[in-house]
């Protein structure tokens, strides 16, 4: 055997996982061009590049402690209290992430594992572990300063991004209840949370930044969103009280039902100098939105996630939400199961559910909105459908979500308008 072939068969399993890797992660060649409204998509599809996972960690010891999920550029997604030998994340992750890591910031422990994998066993190093009982706790909220987000707050000890690197992207396409063009650039928005938990790991408060990064709807339409609380994985629930309550940023005199809020009434009114973003008409940097709330844990748990959602701004129960999102209870069930949607008309508000839900897609599973996490995006230049802007969103969408999950870091350059 030459040199060479005795080397290769020598490497670390490490570096040919490596390899492995990037040879599963690399997408498959985009398809010959195909209009969006012809593609053929299994009726189980989601249209939604976000996934949910509750992981748990399996360990001795620790209890009380802290323990952080991982990427694998070591960025914090999530950080968990150690509870009757156990820490359990529940997150929500680009679908396209392979492996994540835990890691006990007491005693520098770290462990990779598969996204397909969400029962973990780990090993805490019991004599390291006691550094935690020595360490000093300036607030006295139970959580040492070296690992304490807020330690001279005995209010608050965990601060949290979601999503954790990028924004959450919210992309809307002109047309509902009627077939669109499918360029999805007429609403795309840009959200990121930072929210703040106590030393229970209660949540207790937050900030959102909102960006309006394109807009270019022909009717007169208004923005709002109803914050619903996550009971695991992808089961979401309402919270019939007042769980979210606004400090700054947000006019609550907009909306009336509980924890519903309209940012605006009209997207052109609100902006001032109304820009598209789009490569025709005016561009601008994005109009954001900075607000703050607190939250009351107790009625809402310790999730929130946002449901962005469209209306007309002179009727307001005309709502238009992205795939698989319900309505909110002002919406006028009529207007669903028109058209091209294939809505169901029927809903109960006072139980919870499952997402995707039977909302918001059409006869052929096609969307009218979804959404994403990314660290940047383009959108696709007015007059070229997605499918022509992301060519490989095709196969993506065609194999179910299970091709092409990067399809995002591979647009055609000469059909997407970047911000300058």
């Amino acid at each position: 055997m030459s040199n060479l072939h005795s080397g290769f068969f020598r490497l670390p399993l490490f570096y040919l996982g490596i390899l492995l890797l990037f040879v599963a992660c690399k997408p498959d060649p985009p398809v010959p061009e195909r209009r969006f409204e012809n593609l053929s998509v299994p009726q189980s599809f989601s249209w939604s590049q976000i996934r949910n996972l509750v992981i748990s960690v399996n360990m001795s010891g620790g209890n009380g402690q802290v323990f952080d999920l991982l990427d694998n550029q070591n960025r914090r997604i999530d950080r968990q209290l150690i509870r009757e030998g156990r820490a359990v994340f529940n997150v929500r992750i680009n679908a396209e992430t392979p492996s994540l890591k835990v890691k006990s910031p007491v005693t520098g422990q770290v462990l990779s594992f598969p996204t397909d994998n969400t029962t973990i066993n780990f090993n805490l190093d019991s004599v390291m572990a006691l550094a935690w009982n020595t360490a000093t706790d300036t607030d006295g909220d139970s959580i040492p300063d070296n690992w304490d987000d807020f330690p001279n707050d005995p209010l608050l000890a965990f601060s949290l991004k979601l999503p954790y690197a990028g924004s959450h992207y919210v992309l809307f396409d002109e047309g509902w209840p009627s077939q669109g063009d499918f360029d999805f650039n007429d609403v795309v928005l840009a959200h990121q949370f930072e929210l703040y938990y106590d030393a229970k790991r209660f949540l207790r408060s937050g900030k959102g930044n909102l960006k309006i990064y394109a807009y270019s709807l022909n009717a007169d339409y208004g923005l709002g969103v109803e914050y619903l609380r996550t009971v695991a994985g992808t089961t979401f629930d309402y919270a019939f009280d007042q769980t979210i309550l606004f400090q700054s940023g947000i006019d609550t005199s907009l909306e009336k039902d509980f924890n519903t809020i309209r940012f605006f009434n009209n997207f052109n009114s609100w902006m001032g100098v109304p820009y598209a973003n789009n490569g025709v008409g005016p561009t601008a940097t994005p109009k954001e939105i900075d607000y703050t709330f607190t939250w009351n844990a107790t009625i809402g748990g310790n999730f929130v996630w946002p449901n962005f959602f469209l209306f007309k701004s002179n009727d307001r129960p005309f709502e238009l939400h992205a795939f698989g999102y319900p309505p909110t209870r002002l919406v006028n069930l009529s207007n669903l199961s028109t058209g091209d949607d294939a809505s169901i008309r029927r809903w109960n508000w006072s139980t919870n559910f499952t997402f995707p839900n039977a909302f918001y897609r059409s006869y052929k599973n096609l969307p009218w909105g979804m959404e994403f996490f990314e660290e940047s995006f383009a959108v696709a230049r007015e007059g070229h459908q997605i499918s022509q802007a992301y060519p490989f969103i095709v196969r993506w969408a065609e194999t179910g979500g299970f091709s092409n999950r990067s399809w995002l870091k591979y647009p055609d350059n000469s059909r997407i308008f970047r911000l300058p």
